[in-house]
């Protein structure tokens, strides 16, 4: 299954909670109660907006009961019971959410006191949409154009232009609208959540099997809801959205480049690669290249920073188009070999795991390219039965 999900009214936490509720996720109050922290209760309503119907969760909190720094957050995540996935997510989204308002406000990180993204609203909006990802599983997630709104909006540091700084910082790279009314229409919670999880920008081919609507707070001549839609994969290569990092260096001995790379690969990068080019005064130099899911390019950014001799990271959002793809293991008479299997018909490619077909090839003290044919052949055959 995958899903899309379409900002036309901007985005917010519990948007995104009363959109999973909405499609029919029984599951919230019992994924939040893992956190094991008082001063909540859930409630569930349904409501119309412009006449639409829609799901609307509400929270209502024991003021007494706020956690506000970004280190009792994720205390609280990390002493859950929540699966690890849950709380990974949950943490990295706590994560950038505190190193975006540190840059923002120019204060270290461990200083960030949330204001308007803290309490235990953003806690339990935070957690509970990661539970809700983690249920549904989806096989990618995709989101519309986000509609910022426009205007100003109170803050603790008074009026500030919409988008805030801090969803501005945290929509960096992705495709944004200024939205039918001049409010604040997506919050830095909505931004944080949805960066996270979509992969691309854009409605996919799909099936279409459900639609779900998530509530907003606003009483506006639209509808003020997040839509989700529901459906399988269709027939097709649709594009995605990746962030591209690059930076060249002159000053750096070649010998540390594979640490990087591999750094880099750890962190999450989808590719990375080095070219040779010719740099200022006719130096020679490497240009290091990283591809990541939006939202990356801070934690691409800083193993660039760490790990290579560069002062300076450029960054820029392209689209990719990619074949379906998945992995099968295939028998040959020297052993197992996973074989990657890309597309379908006249596009359809089989990549045999290299480092199977080396180890193999070893143990058997034939040439590799010997194991790669044999991994071929097995391949067809698979696919002929």
């Amino acid at each position: 299954m995958i899903g899309h999900f379409d900002c036309f009214s901007g985005a917010s936490g519990d948007m995104i909670l009363g959109a999973f509720v909405d499609a029919g996720w029984t599951g919230l109050e019992e994924a939040l109660s893992c956190l094991q922290v008082p001063g909540w209760k859930l409630r569930i309503e349904p409501v119309r907006k412009r006449g639409l119907p829609a799901t609307k969760v509400h929270f209502d909190l024991d003021p007494a009961t706020s956690a506000r720094h970004l280190d009792d957050m994720l205390r609280i995540i990390e002493a859950s019971e929540l699966p690890q996935t849950v709380r990974g997510a949950a943490e990295a989204i706590f994560l950038r959410l505190g190193t975006i308002e540190a840059a923002v406000h120019g204060v270290p990180v461990e200083e960030v006191h949330f204001h308007e993204l803290g309490g235990l609203d953003t806690l339990l909006d935070i957690v509970g949409a990661c539970a809700g990802f983690g249920h549904f599983g989806f096989g990618s997630v995709s989101v519309s154009p986000f509609a910022v709104g426009g205007g100003v909006v109170k803050t603790m540091h008074g009026l500030l232009p919409v988008p805030t700084p801090a969803t501005a910082a945290l929509l960096h790279g992705w495709q944004i609208t200024a939205g039918p009314v001049d409010r604040e229409l997506t919050t830095p919670t909505g931004a944080a959540i949805l960066t996270h999880f979509a992969a691309s920008q854009g409605l996919p081919p799909m099936h279409l099997q459900a639609v779900a609507h998530g509530a907003g707070t606003l009483e506006l001549e639209h509808p003020n809801v997040l839509r989700l839609l529901l459906g399988e994969e269709a027939a097709g290569q649709p594009t995605e959205t990746v962030v591209v990092l690059e930076t060249m260096v002159d000053d750096m001995s070649p010998e540390l480049l594979p640490v990087a790379m591999e750094e880099l690969f750890a962190a999450g990068a989808l590719d990375a690669f080095v070219t040779v080019v010719q740099g200022k005064k006719g130096r020679p130099a490497m240009l290091i290249t990283a591809l990541g899911a939006p939202g990356s390019e801070q934690t691409l950014g800083e193993v660039l920073f760490r790990h290579t001799s560069t002062i300076g990271v450029r960054y820029r959002s392209e689209q990719r188009r990619v074949l379906a793809r998945h992995e099968a293991t295939v028998e040959t008479r020297f052993g197992p070999v996973r074989v990657k299997i890309s597309g379908e018909g006249s596009w359809r490619k089989v990549k045999p795991e290299f480092d199977d077909c080396r180890r193999l090839a070893a143990e058997h003290s034939v040439a590799v390219d010997v194991v790669i044919q044999a991994a071929l052949r097995a391949a067809e055959r698979r696919e002929g039965e």
